[in-house]
């Protein structure tokens, strides 16, 4: 079954399984590829001004949580 992203909903609505967010990356995805994919994110939220400032503010929390 698959559970809409918890950001969707408001926080009573949130139907996310106990610890799904919680579990490690998928074997063979090293740090320095989410890291990559997380900044090309965050590129893109800057790109498009105020309205991707929250997303690129919420990557940046992200990174600092990936070892490098």
């Amino acid at each position: 079954m698959r559970h809409p992203h918890p950001a969707s909903q408001g926080p009573l609505e949130r139907t996310e399984p106990p610890g799904q967010y919680g579990l490690p990356p998928p074997p063979g995805v090293p740090p320095q590829q989410r890291h990559r994919a997380l900044t090309a994110v965050a590129g893109i939220a800057a790109t498009v001004g105020a309205v991707g400032r929250p997303v690129a503010e919420a990557v940046d929390r992200v990174l600092s949580l990936i070892p490098s």
